[in-house]
């Protein structure tokens, strides 16, 4: 059996496992679909609160926050990557993947540095991602804009749901470089939880708030990024238990892509970057997708190294996160420095 990301998220395989489960083990289970929730009760809820044109609606309350978020920012802004390719050339959205483990001691520290401020991983790895691609683009970008994803369960009803809710919300932050690595992940961390709160409102619906053009985002030849998402960080919790179901005569897993080392041949983004964190062995693989159209593979390979030179520095060296500006930060290649 196979399910499409276009019509279950991650979130729904976990339901689903569940549901197979029990099934198997009461053969002759029967459920009664007016007892339960529904895609189409999600669907339903999201309308009217969509079109609920009192004041301080829920969604009233969430276009404000995204209003105030993205004020200011050109919603067509293009972050000055290391490009190889002009940008203004025609997209194929082709793309492809590297991948790299890291280091066991960063992913520890990484881990360390979440729980001291009661944190998440995710948001230490967002935090690094941040200062990498301050470091990286030309004149040292300091308003940046990362596409990420939320889970957009934001009723108890719709946790155990199969079907595809993720949002895919874009992520403002302004990096100071005065500040230190602890600072800006504080940072970041306010800004992830005020996001959450707000997260149920449709990216489109953001879209329209800034939209100042009549620029067709959905246009086949469109040569730039979907507005404010040019990159994407992507976090996965991986647990390979939780995919695992335990039968009298086997065992059930599901399989992904992943599974197969198969390499992504499509890149909707310029630059993605997945960190893929086990928790059950403790460790983070990480890969860059892109755009073959704008850039080469020795360019990611590079990519890859300079932000593994990044996180070695703040986790495994005499590098101080407290105290010390990520001003002092370096991404230079070994050969670089000579």
């Amino acid at each position: 059996m196979n399910g499409q990301v276009t019509t279950i998220d991650a979130n729904s395989v976990k339901t689903f496992i569940q549901d197979l489960k029990d099934a198997y083990i009461e053969e002759n289970m029967k459920i009664n679909p007016s007892e339960y929730f529904q895609y189409i009760d999600y669907s339903k809820n999201e309308w009217e609160m969509l079109n609920d044109e009192s004041f301080d609606s829920t969604m009233n309350q969430a276009r404000q926050y995204w209003m105030e978020l993205l004020n200011g920012y050109d919603i067509d802004k293009q972050l000055q990557l290391p490009y190889d390719k002009q940008l203004n050339s025609i997209r194929t959205n082709s793309g492809s993947s590297l991948q790299f483990k890291l280091d066991k001691n960063v992913v520890l520290r990484i881990t360390e540095c979440a729980q001291s401020i009661n944190g998440s991983v995710f948001q230490v790895c967002l935090t690094c991602y941040y200062i990498f691609l301050f470091k990286l683009t030309k004149n040292n970008e300091k308003d940046i804009c990362i596409g990420s994803f939320v889970a957009n369960r934001y009723k108890q009803e719709f946790e155990n749901l199969i079907g595809y809710f993720v949002n895919t919300l874009p992520y403002r932050l302004f990096v100071d470089p005065n500040l230190s690595f602890s600072e800006i992940l504080l940072q970041v961390q306010h800004l992830c939880l005020n996001i959450l709160k707000y997260s149920y409102l449709p990216y489109q619906e953001i879209i329209k708030l800034h939209r100042h053009t009549t620029m067709n985002i959905n246009e086949e030849k469109s040569s730039i990024s979907l507005p404010f998402i040019q990159t994407v960080f992507l976090f996965i919790l991986s647990n390979k238990y939780n995919n695992t179901i335990n039968l009298e005569q086997g065992e059930l897993s599901v399989i992904t892509d992943e599974d197969f080392g198969i390499d992504k041949s499509i890149s909707l983004y310029d630059l993605t970057l997945s960190m893929k964190y086990d928790t059950l062995n403790s460790t983070i693989i990480c890969s860059f997708d892109y755009s073959t159209d704008l850039f080469e593979r020795k360019t990611i390979e590079n990519l890859c190294e300079r932000f593994q030179i990044l996180l070695k520095q703040l986790f495994l060296t005499s590098f101080d996160i407290e105290k010390q500006s990520i001003y002092n930060l370096s991404i230079l290649l070994p050969h670089e420095k000579q």
